[in-house]
């Protein structure tokens, strides 16, 4: 079976924030993106968060477009939070 690690809320109560965590000794790379993506085509969230500990990975997601943004740091989430 297949489990998402963490999932932030919005105020609505709307997934805002997916998050994967991997073990410190393990590298991420794209079969865990997938992953991440694969949890988040039911969740929606707007929000993805990839980690190891040591390596970390940020998207926004448009769902209109279906593109993935990647950020360069930890999103804002005072920015998000309210939709």
């Amino acid at each position: 079976r297949r489990r998402f690690d963490i999932l932030v809320y919005n105020q609505s109560i709307k997934p805002l924030l997916l998050v994967e965590c991997k073990a410190p000794n393990r590298p991420i790379g794209q079969k865990d993106l997938d992953q991440l993506i694969t949890y988040n085509i039911k969740l929606q969230a707007p929000l993805l968060y990839l980690t190891n500990g040591a390596q970390h990975a940020f998207w926004r997601i448009d769902f209109v477009t279906k593109e993935a943004e990647p950020l360069k740091t930890f999103p804002n989430l005072d920015l998000d939070i309210k939709g």
